[in-house]
Protein backbone atom coordinates (compact mmCIF):
# COMPACT_ATOMS: atom_id res chain seq x y z
CA UNK A 1 0.00 0.00 0.00
CA UNK A 2 2.73 2.40 0.86
CA UNK A 3 4.50 1.82 -2.27
CA UNK A 4 1.67 3.16 -4.29
CA UNK A 5 1.70 6.41 -2.32
CA UNK A 6 5.79 6.72 -2.62
CA UNK A 7 4.86 5.88 -6.33
CA UNK A 8 2.02 8.45 -6.86
CA UNK A 9 4.73 11.18 -5.19
CA UNK A 10 7.68 10.46 -7.86
CA UNK A 11 4.98 10.11 -10.47
CA UNK A 12 3.38 13.54 -9.32
CA UNK A 13 6.37 15.97 -8.77
CA UNK A 14 9.21 13.52 -10.61
CA UNK A 15 12.37 12.52 -9.38
CA UNK A 16 14.92 14.95 -9.10
CA UNK A 17 12.23 16.93 -6.72
CA UNK A 18 12.13 13.95 -4.51
CA UNK A 19 15.81 13.46 -4.85
CA UNK A 20 16.00 17.41 -3.46
CA UNK A 21 13.29 16.42 -0.90
CA UNK A 22 15.72 13.17 0.23
CA UNK A 23 18.51 15.64 0.59
CA UNK A 24 16.26 18.63 2.44
CA UNK A 25 14.91 15.72 4.79
CA UNK A 26 18.71 14.22 5.64
CA UNK A 27 19.47 17.91 6.42
CA UNK A 28 16.55 18.27 9.17
CA UNK A 29 17.83 15.12 11.09
CA UNK A 30 21.18 16.45 10.96
CA UNK A 31 19.88 19.89 12.36
CA UNK A 32 17.91 18.05 15.17
CA UNK A 33 19.66 15.81 15.73
CA UNK A 34 22.31 18.63 16.53
CA UNK A 35 19.69 20.39 18.42
CA UNK A 36 18.57 17.53 20.53
CA UNK A 37 22.16 16.73 21.09
CA UNK A 38 23.55 20.19 21.74
CA UNK A 39 20.64 21.50 23.80
CA UNK A 40 18.36 20.58 26.75
CA UNK A 41 15.53 22.33 24.91
CA UNK A 42 16.47 22.51 21.43
CA UNK A 43 14.28 19.59 20.08
CA UNK A 44 11.68 17.51 21.73
CA UNK A 45 11.39 13.30 21.10
CA UNK A 46 8.51 14.02 18.72
CA UNK A 47 10.22 16.44 16.60
CA UNK A 48 12.98 14.34 16.20
CA UNK A 49 10.96 11.41 15.76
CA UNK A 50 9.11 13.22 12.96
CA UNK A 51 12.44 14.45 11.17
CA UNK A 52 13.18 10.40 10.82
CA UNK A 53 9.42 9.57 10.19
CA UNK A 54 10.15 12.44 7.23
CA UNK A 55 13.74 11.14 6.72
CA UNK A 56 12.34 7.76 6.37
CA UNK A 57 9.36 8.10 3.53
CA UNK A 58 12.10 10.03 1.16
CA UNK A 59 14.17 6.86 2.11
CA UNK A 60 11.80 4.37 0.75
CA UNK A 61 10.95 6.53 -2.32
CA UNK A 62 14.87 6.65 -3.12
CA UNK A 63 14.74 2.93 -2.85
CA UNK A 64 11.94 2.76 -5.50
CA UNK A 65 13.45 6.11 -7.66
CA UNK A 66 16.62 4.02 -7.98
CA UNK A 67 14.94 0.14 -8.59
CA UNK A 68 17.50 -0.93 -5.54
CA UNK A 69 14.23 -2.85 -3.71
CA UNK A 70 15.80 -6.46 -4.06
CA UNK A 71 19.37 -5.39 -4.00
CA UNK A 72 18.73 -3.21 -0.82
CA UNK A 73 17.67 -6.38 1.33
CA UNK A 74 20.65 -8.36 0.34
CA UNK A 75 23.11 -5.54 1.16
CA UNK A 76 21.02 -4.88 4.33
CA UNK A 77 20.95 -8.57 5.63
CA UNK A 78 24.62 -8.72 4.59
CA UNK A 79 25.45 -6.10 7.19
CA UNK A 80 23.28 -7.03 9.56
CA UNK A 81 25.16 -9.85 9.83
CA UNK A 82 28.64 -8.45 9.99
CA UNK A 83 27.26 -6.17 12.69
CA UNK A 84 26.01 -9.37 14.95
CA UNK A 85 29.38 -10.88 14.27
CA UNK A 86 31.12 -7.85 15.61
CA UNK A 87 28.59 -8.19 18.52
CA UNK A 88 29.44 -11.43 19.27
CA UNK A 89 33.29 -11.02 19.32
Amino acid sequence: MNSEIYKKAIVKWGTRAQEGMFIEEIGEVLTAFNKRFRYTNGCTHDEFLEELVDLDIMLEQMRIIHDVLGQWDIIKNMKLARLEERLNR
